[in-house]
């Protein structure tokens, strides 16, 4: 790990091994809660603190520790390079294509990047005002086929969903989807050029899919009065992907009669992310439309759920209220995708000592406190703030089910902790909220102390370092930080939240139910009796979709 020079109170500091945040003894300033059960607690909100005396800076140092099959008939296919959309020549028809660009957004439209579902692995959702960009790879009435860019998280790429409809280019209205036949998506890498700033490079995996397989479901009404469609497409195998690496999809159809002038066109979306989608002309080879970025999922989840996901290539930001060897609390920012309970959050992070510069482990570790508020824009150091306390809890460590995940670049071994967050917090979808998770040692004195995972880049707002000694924000941080939030349930008997339904939620159940705890009303009547079990066991034998 690479030493670097910081200024500590004015003084110039060289570290002699690792660039560690520095260990800065404080005072604890009120008395650390009781690790009791789940529950709401409503002491005083850390990120809110007012201090008796003016704040003073105080050290700061480098917080971060940067150095340096199928069951259809006629089954999806996977293709070959040779069978790329991008490697079959066309030729214009007779007469040439119509100009046939049907979208709000202008030609040369700029869009910013405001971000996605906060992982790598892309949600950019459907605009039903914004309209539709051709994308089509036989018809001999629209030559293009349409290009949107994404950065991998380093997971398999296993499913896309998206969205999108077919328009009469002579009628010029909306038509069904029975000239669609299929639909294919493919896979490259990019690199710089073009006419929009980017292109595609080299092939990495292609597949096409009948329309059938697809499971065509109507969404909306789309700018033009077509009709909007949502399409499932799962991979008939995992497609590995490099953590970090940019990659370009195209999502093109094939119609049933290439001379029918009923159209595929892939809907834009609500968000922009890295580079502007890229309409290709199949014919020649140029690009020659930039356009707003295109509606589509990868790797979707079930519900409402929102995740910055662990890059164990990062740095970590301790995180540690009333301790002794560190003042920060870290916190971030994150918008649900749906209305309703916040029901779950997980997160990642490990040990570190700060007195040795080493990893260290987690049995430390007391509880978490976990606060929630609502965020936005204001004049503070990293450009927004807290806006108003929603409420806190704390959690006893050994309901964490710490898991251990991976080891990260400084040798620190990474949990997941998964915690099902008590009645009373409900969000509403669209809404910037914060949140902040702190651990509660043990000894406060202890130089173990919790540092948080880090996430890829920066969704939304920076997340940053809370001081509690100065009731500031001393630290934006140039990488988020790693959490999954589940705003509902999709599976009610999910009693654990770990999405898996099996012996463990019939304990959790009993074990609730057995306490009268409020969490056991699962027929929602406000009572715990009898009639919750009947109907849990009910759910937990039906089990779920």
């Amino acid at each position: 790990m690479k030493c670097v020079l910081t200024l500590v109170c004015g003084v110039s500091v060289a570290c002699a091994a690792a660039a560690m945040p520095i260990a800065v003894p404080i005072n604890p300033v009120s008395p650390q809660p009781d690790a009791t059960p789940i529950e709401r607690w409503d002491g005083e909100p850390m990120l809110f603190r007012v201090l008796d005396d003016p704040a003073i800076l105080g050290p700061r140092g480098p917080h971060d520790m940067r150095g340096g099959g199928w069951g259809f008939a006629d089954p999806p296919r996977v293709l070959t390079e040779e069978e790329s959309a991008l490697r079959v020549a066309r030729e214009i028809p007779e007469g040439g294509f119509p100009n046939t660009q049907m979208s709000s957004a202008p030609v040369g439209w700029n869009g910013g990047n405001e971000g996605g579902d906060g992982s790598r692995m892309i949600n950019q959702p459907p605009d039903c005002g914004g309209g539709v960009w051709f994308s089509n790879n036989n018809s001999n009435n629209n030559p293009y086929i349409v290009f949107d860019d994404f950065v991998a998280d380093g997971s398999q790429l296993t499913s896309v969903e998206f969205y999108g409809g077919m328009w009469d280019l002579n009628a010029w209205t909306g038509c069904g989807l029975t000239n669609l036949s299929s639909v294919g998506i493919e896979i490259w890498t990019i690199q710089g050029g073009g006419a929009c700033g980017w292109q595609y490079a080299s092939f990495v995996a292609a597949q096409s899919f009948p329309l059938a397989s697809l499971n065509p479901a109507f969404h909306c009404k789309g700018a033009f009065g077509e009709d909007v469609y949502k399409f499932v497409a799962n991979f008939s195998s995992g497609i590995s992907l490099n953590n970090g690496q940019n990659y370009m999809i195209t999502i093109y159809g094939t119609v049933s009669n290439a001379n029918h002038p009923c159209v595929f066109g892939w809907s834009t979306s609500t968000v922009n992310n890295f580079n502007r989608a890229v309409s290709w002309d199949r014919t020649d080879g140029s690009y020659d439309r930039c356009g707003p970025d295109n509606a589509f999922t990868l790797n979707p989840s079930t519900g409402g759920t929102y995740c910055q996901k662990n890059d164990c290539n990062t740095t970590c930001w301790f995180s540690n209220a009333w301790h002794n060897m560190n003042p920060y609390i870290a916190a971030d920012d994150w918008k649900p995708t749906a209305s309703g309970p916040w029901t779950l959050v997980t997160f990642e992070g490990g040990g570190w000592n700060v007195s040795t510069n080493t990893p260290c482990g987690i049995s430390g570790i007391n509880s978490f406190l976990i606060e929630l508020y609502t965020g936005g824009p204001s004049g503070s150091v990293c450009g927004w703030n807290v806006q108003s306390f929603i409420g806190s809890f704390t959690v006893p460590f050994s309901a964490t089910n710490p898991t251990p995940t991976c080891v990260d670049i400084f040798g620190i071994q990474h949990y997941r902790f998964t915690v099902s967050v008590p009645a009373g917090f409900n969000v509403t979808a669209g809404t910037t909220y914060v949140l902040g998770i702190y651990a509660l040692a043990n000894n406060p004195n202890d130089p173990c102390i919790f540092c948080w995972g880090g996430s890829s880049g920066v969704i939304g707002f920076p997340s940053y370092s809370y001081n509690m000694t100065t009731a500031m924000q001393e630290v934006c941080h140039n990488t988020d930080l790693n959490y999954c939030v589940t705003v509902g349930k999709t599976c009610p008997v999910d009693c654990n939240g770990d999405t898996v339904v099996n012996s463990l939620d019939f304990i959790c159940f009993l074990n609730l139910y057995v306490v009268q705890d409020p969490r056991a009303d699962f027929n929602g009547d406000t009572v715990v009796n009898s009639l919750d079990f009947i109907a849990f066991l009910n759910a937990y034998v039906a089990g779920c979709p």
